[in-house]
């Protein structure tokens, strides 16, 4: 039996006025886990992400693609002891150019987090993925001649095997949503 660490702690109602929208904008930033100096929760019992501040010199790497070019998962990772979340990004390489394989090839021997985009009807929310462990590539698939990604490789960024993000993919939020996406691309 796992650990009880933590009570349900809020009432959720399904909205009708900003019912949930499925999917994730063509967009994503990606980080150098070794590059993250702070990521700090705003409190109140959330697990909200404020910023993010990188190490000195440290910079991030959007990537952008075309439509479902980005998929975010997570599932319940139970152990013996604790109990946590397994996150998965699977993207589509958006250029085949060797610059763009070089950059797989060192992300083969790395590990990453990355923020991500939710769609909304109303706002969007932008969602951290592999925050405390990081995530490393567990799949490369290259098919010079597959149609449904145009011949480019793509790639799935996994919770390394052995760890549990403690946490789902956290939002990251300061004021709004258009101060945190500049905060992001700041960092780029």
């Amino acid at each position: 039996m796992a650990l009880n660490c933590s009570l349900l702690g809020s009432a959720l109602t399904l909205s009708c006025t900003a019912p949930p929208l499925a999917g994730l904008e063509s967009f994503i930033y990606l980080f150098n886990l070794a590059d993250k100096a702070t990521a700090p929760i705003a409190g109140g019992g959330d697990d909200t992400v404020t910023t993010i501040t990188l190490a000195a010199l440290a910079t991030g790497y959007k990537w952008e693609g075309g439509t479902d070019f980005i998929q975010g998962t997570y599932s319940l990772a139970t152990g013996r002891v604790l109990n946590g979340f397994t996150h998965s990004v699977q993207l589509v390489v958006p250029t085949d150019t060797q610059a763009a394989l070089t950059e797989v090839k060192n992300m083969a021997n790395g590990r990453v987090f990355a923020a991500v985009v939710k769609r909304g009807y109303t706002e969007k929310t932008i969602r951290l993925y592999g925050l405390q462990h990081g995530l490393e590539i567990s799949e490369v698939a290259g098919d010079e001649s597959n149609t449904e990604n145009e011949g480019l490789p793509s790639i799935t960024l996994s919770t390394p095997e052995g760890y549990k993000e403690p946490l789902p993919p956290q939002h990251m939020l300061t004021t709004d949503y258009a101060t945190t996406l500049a905060i992001l691309d700041a960092l780029m």
